[in-house]
This record gives structure tokens, C-alpha cells and sequence, in this order.
């Protein structure tokens, strides 16, 4: 990720702690620190913390507390900056829903010919 440092610290963070939380509902593994992409996000996120500091928000949510992610899983940073992630509830499997417009289409003109012919 490449940080523009015209932005607010804040945003920087909050951009991170985003992509972080979405990997970590995106894995399947049960142990998320085993997981490629959120290992990845995890060394964004340790990167920006070794050269910059924190904000005040960021301290108290996460440094030496576990804070949530996201309503499946908790980050917690410890003293020398190094990130732990954790499930805090079991999920099945990610919801991602796609669609199909075509199919989506041609099934809403049916149902309408269907209504005018009844």
C-alpha cells in the first residue's frame, strides 16, 4: 500500500486497520496469523508503525489491549509493535455475492410477462 503523506495519520491507520479486518473475514484458515494475505496486511500495518507513531485512538484501542477488528475477529499490538490477530467467533464461510445482470434481467422480464398474461 502506498501512503500519501498528505493524509491525516488517522486515515492512514483507519485505511490499514480496514484492509486487515476485510482479509481476516476474506481467510478460511481457523488460525488467521497462517494466512497469506492477512500475514501481508499485518506487515503494512507493522511497516507504518515502526516508522511513524501512533495515534491516540490507535494506542488505546490496540496497543496492549485486544480491540476488534470486525465482529469475527480482535487485533492486538504488543510493545515492540508486532501484531496479533485472533478469531473471536467461529464463521462458516465469507458471504460474497455476485451478479449476474443478464440472468438478473431476463428473470424480471419473465416474471412481468407472467403478471400481464394473468
Amino acid at each position: 500500500m502506498q501512503i500519501n503523506y498528505q493524509e491525516s495519520k488517522s486515515v492512514i491507520e483507519a485505511k490499514l486497520i480496514m484492509n486487515l479486518g476485510m482479509a481476516c473475514r476474506l481467510a478460511l484458515m481457523p488460525n488467521l496469523m497462517k494466512c497469506p494475505t492477512v500475514r501481508q496486511r499485518i506487515k503494512e500495518l507493522e511497516d507504518y508503525l515502526q516508522y511513524n507513531t501512533c495515534t491516540a485512538s490507535f494506542r488505546i484501542n490496540y496497543v496492549e489491549y485486544s480491540g476488534q477488528l470486525n465482529d469475527i475477529c480482535c487485533m492486538r499490538v504488543n510493545c515492540a509493535n508486532k501484531i496479533r490477530v485472533y478469531r473471536t467467533q467461529q464463521q462458516l464461510m465469507p458471504v460474497i455475492h455476485t451478479c449476474n445482470r443478464i440472468n438478473d434481467w431476463r428473470n424480471r422480464q419473465l416474471s412481468m410477462q407472467g403478471v400481464n398474461h394473468g
